[in-house]
């Protein structure tokens, strides 16, 4: 929900917005979530990701989803993804 600001005689700002908290079986959700997350973090559970590639065709462009066990924390590294992505098509 907008929180307004006057600007002038009629005019409003919108200056921040409030939301409602998370309520009922949506917080359930959420906490079962972080619960297994933190589990997951715990226990250590070691599993391996393989880079693939899936190229679909929309009706005004070509998109395609990359899959690969990498961080970017850079332009250079950035640069080294899209190489990436380039020999994989």
């Amino acid at each position: 929900m907008p929180n307004y600001r006057r600007v002038g005689r009629s005019r409003k700002k919108i200056v921040s917005d409030t939301s409602q908290p998370v309520q009922g079986e949506l917080r359930q959700y959420y906490d079962k979530l972080d619960t297994t997350k933190k589990k997951l973090q715990h226990s250590g559970i070691d599993f391996e990701v393989f880079a693939s590639w899936h190229r679909r065709r929309l009706s005004w462009a070509t998109g395609v989803e990359l899959v690969a066990p990498l961080e970017v924390r850079s332009e250079l590294e950035l640069k080294s993804v899209a190489n990436l992505a380039r020999s994989l098509l």
